[in-house]
């Protein structure tokens, strides 16, 4: 009688326990995991990148946002006000092509997924962005900045407004700005000479301006300048001619 008692009892208990574990709280439900098969692309202007972005949802799958930042700070020019939301699911294929905002600081592209729990995740891409000589060259215009001879600043008024246009076509034009004709240094001969072409060597250390006459387009000389030093705000350079060695300096500026 006992032993009947006591595995009774026993049966009850098991029962109670498997009745208060099924009714239980169900587990939390678990954030997005996003995954990018390319997280992260060095290459040059003009090339592109290619990102698949995937990832494991608790729940379903909401809404994703691209947000791009320059270095830390927020790219308020893609999108609307730095991001770009997609409702077609996971996955998602995302393409940029490179270009001159990622000279000075990483690209960095945040995709985040929001699923119907109101849970998040998020994964990074981030670009690094490389640039050759020519291709800063036809990227900016260059005003001419300085120019020194024998120690000597000998940069005039007429020529501190003149601009520099390189093409990837191998053309070039000299923009004379608004003070122009007489003024000493090169501004005596503003209008006399067309400027026909550019190119710059294999190690990009030289380049190579084809000058013309206005009047005959016979071709007259070639200006070359040995190059010092170059990146995306701007490049010194050497010119030796019948009088001397001239340092020349420029500055980027927006392409026009």
């Amino acid at each position: 009688m006992k032993r009947t008692l006591l595995w009774a009892l026993n049966i009850m208990a098991a029962s109670s326990l498997l009745f208060f574990t099924s009714c239980g709280d169900d587990p939390d439900p678990i954030a997005p995991i996003i995954s990018i098969d390319n997280g992260t692309f060095s290459g040059d202007i003009g090339d592109e990148v290619t990102a698949n972005i995937s990832g494991m949802l608790d729940g379903e799958f909401v809404s994703l946002t691209v947000s791009k930042f320059i270095g830390t700070t927020l790219d308020a020019s893609y999108g609307t006000g730095g991001s770009m939301q997609v409702t077609t699911g996971l996955p998602y294929t995302f393409n940029y092509t490179l270009g001159l905002d990622g000279l000075t600081e990483p690209i960095r592209f945040n995709f985040e997924v929001i699923d119907d729990n109101d849970l998040t995740g998020s994964a990074d891409l981030i670009i690094t962005t490389n640039a050759s000589r020519e291709q800063l060259l036809v990227s900016f215009d260059w005003r001419w900045a300085s120019q020194e001879f024998e120690g000597a600043a000998t940069l005039q008024d007429c020529e501190a407004d003149n601009v520099w246009s390189f093409e990837a076509d191998g053309s070039v034009s000299l923009d004379f700005g608004a003070l122009t004709g007489s003024g000493g240094g090169s501004c005596d001969s503003d209008g006399l000479l067309t400027y026909d072409g550019w190119a710059m060597n294999s190690a990009s250390d030289t380049l190579r301006i084809f000058r013309g006459n206005a009047f005959s387009g016979a071709a007259q000389d070639t200006t070359v300048f040995a190059i010092k030093t170059f990146d995306q705000s701007g490049w010194t350079a050497d010119e030796t001619n019948l009088f001397g060695v001239f340092g020349w300096g420029f500055e980027a500026q927006a392409k026009n």
